[in-house]
């Protein structure tokens, strides 16, 4: 029974996974989270709440960077955030979902060379969900994984709705571009 034990430990920690998952046990998918472009969108016009929220949430896991090197952008219908280059994977995924619970509907988008996913808060658990740019659905605990290499935990019985995809986000930063031109071009 003890050597079983260490076997099964052994699996979960080269393969990730959490038996007590609701979302099955899922190999990882490691990130180049460093070399990715990081978005934030956030269906709220209003900056300064959304910068307070950041603020907020940097100051409850006493993270750098600073709140101000938050580049945050309103539109006309939601607004932007670019965190800093130097942000860590924890700490962005953390800001969406204390966004989200601060009841601001946000979602995050990562583009590397070889992927892309978008994500956001599962109002029912302690996780983030979302899928990559192939649909492949996948979670990220940062109650788990908190200081571990960059990695989602893939898993096929994920399900987001296609307003959170990533083709979907990459639409509504485009057409809120379009509406921001729109608008000053007026």
């Amino acid at each position: 029974m003890f050597r079983k034990s260490l076997v099964v430990q052994l699996f979960l920690s080269i393969f990730g996974g959490n038996a007590d998952s609701p979302y099955g046990l899922g190999r990882k998918r490691y990130v180049n989270f460093g070399k990715s472009k990081k978005i934030g969108l956030i269906w709220e016009t209003d900056g300064d709440k959304i910068k307070e929220s950041i603020v907020e949430a940097l100051a409850s896991i006493h993270e750098k960077p600073d709140a101000c090197d938050f580049q945050i952008t309103t539109g006309p219908t939601l607004s932007v955030i670019k965190p800093p280059d130097s942000i860590s994977f924890y700490t962005f995924h953390y800001v969406i979902q204390w966004l989200s619970e601060a009841n601001l509907k946000s979602a995050g988008l990562v583009v590397s060379p070889r992927m892309a996913y978008s994500f956001y808060n599962d109002p029912d658990s302690e996780n983030l969900i979302g899928r990559t740019d192939r649909g492949a659905g996948f979670y990220i605990s940062l109650l788990e994984d908190y200081g571990a290499r960059p990695f989602l935990r893939m898993s096929k019985y994920i399900v987001t709705p296609d307003v959170f995809n990533v083709e979907s986000l990459k639409a509504y930063l485009k057409e809120e571009e379009q509406l921001a031109s729109q608008t000053a071009g007026k």
